[in-house]
């Protein structure tokens, strides 16, 4: 009987163990189709746009004020009063307001933008997983046929008298557990298919999952961490909620400035009308009281939750990329370790001069095709850590 299964199982480890370098363009199309066709991020995108045209409301002056008034008099002296006047305010005028707007408006794109990478992270981590199931699914591919070849020899052979029906059992119930196995594993394939092409808004992905993202640990881990850090999401969102503050701090200084209001008056009465102008004045001694002090301690709230934040993110960076590195060397090791106990030339030459039975066939054949799974494991493991590090790095 001839291994030649073994001979490709051994081909796919030797893929297994450089996965993570090829490059495969249509891995990063699908993570850009999920993120188009995604329903809760569009959800999420129409309401930060109704959050930012709501914030650049109430930005303009104060709208005018028109007082109209009729008086009756005696003897025909009706009396016909018109004010119109205009208020004003530093707070508007200076641009404060708006630009307590606008850093609302920034914070939320930094939260979609936290939404969208949330939803890419999760869809690479489902798409990590499909390409490690497929590539156990063709483990077990090379398993099954190399049986099945067993399988019609060993029938064979009964038929010849030169083995028993034992034998063909023995074959039978090895298979039967590979066939038990793929099938529980190709249903999880479908479902995790399922889940990408759900997130993808039901649209049908195209991309197969062969190989896993291209993507290689930083060299300089220093720099990329020190850059990976500030473009988290979770840090834009609270470095501009410091901005935010600031901008708060300048807003209610501005507030606590006189208010004015300048207008047109005029009272008309038979014979003697009078037209003239209208200043007046508000003078802000109660109505802003402690609110200056209040956004400053809001500031110093949010430097505080913007070096925790950092602080937190860079430890958790560190320890991701450990991780990583420390899987990566694993499955290095795994695959390295499967190359050099490939021993399936002596077995197949021994098991064909009729040196070993089928019992002991498989019991040494069985070990190599489980060190195949794992280093299909191990290599899963170490790129499983790669999307949760990307997804930690904001690398989307």
């Amino acid at each position: 009987m001839k291994l030649t299964a073994i001979s490709r199982s051994m081909m796919l480890l030797g893929l297994c163990a450089t996965a993570g370098m090829s490059a495969q363009n249509s891995y990063v199309d699908a993570l850009s189709e999920i993120a188009r066709g995604s329903r809760t991020l569009k959800a999420r995108t129409l309401q930060t746009q109704a959050t930012e045209n709501e914030n650049m409301t109430g930005l303009n002056l104060s709208n005018p004020e028109v007082e109209f008034a009729y008086q009756w008099g005696v003897q025909n002296a009706d009396k016909v009063m018109l004010d119109v006047s205009q208020g004003f305010d530093f707070a508007t005028l200076s641009g404060a307001k708006r630009r307590v707007a606008e850093s609302q408006n920034r914070m939320a794109l930094s939260e979609l933008s936290g939404e969208r990478l949330r939803i890419a992270s999760e869809a690479d981590a489902l798409m990590t997983k499909a390409v490690y199931l497929q590539r156990l699914d063709n483990v077990y591919d090379s398993m099954e046929k190399n049986y099945n070849q067993m399988l019609e020899a060993a029938r064979k052979a009964v038929e010849k008298g030169t083995m028993t029906s034992v034998d063909v059992n023995s074959i039978r119930m090895e298979m039967s557990q590979i066939i038990s196995q793929r099938r529980l594993e190709k249903i999880e394939l479908e479902g995790t298919m399922q889940m990408l092409r759900g997130m993808a808004g039901g649209a049908d992905l195209s991309w197969t999952p062969v190989e896993y993202m291209p993507y290689t640990l930083p060299s300089d881990y220093a720099e990329w961490s020190a850059a990976a850090v500030e473009k988290n999401p979770a840090i834009a969102v609270a470095r501009d909620a410091t901005a935010a503050a600031d901008a708060e701090i300048s807003l209610r200084k501005k507030e606590g400035l006189p208010e004015f209001s300048l207008g047109y008056t005029s009272e008309m009465v038979k014979d003697d009308d009078h037209y003239g102008v209208s200043l007046g004045v508000t003078l802000p001694l109660w109505g802003n009281k402690g609110r200056v002090k209040a956004a400053k301690a809001a500031k110093l709230a949010a430097d505080a939750a913007l070096d925790e934040a950092r602080h937190n993110n860079a430890i958790d960076l560190r320890m991701k990329y450990q991780k990583a590195k420390a899987l990566g060397e694993t499955a290095l090791e795994t695959a390295k370790l499967c190359r050099e106990c490939d021993n399936s030339k002596d077995i197949k030459r021994l098991y064909d001069l009729g040196n070993l039975s089928v019992h002991e066939y498989l019991s040494q054949i069985t070990p190599l095709y489980e060190m195949a799974i794992r280093v299909v494991e191990a290599d899963y493991a170490y790129q499983d850590a790669l999307a949760t590090l990307r997804g930690a790095a904001a690398e989307y």
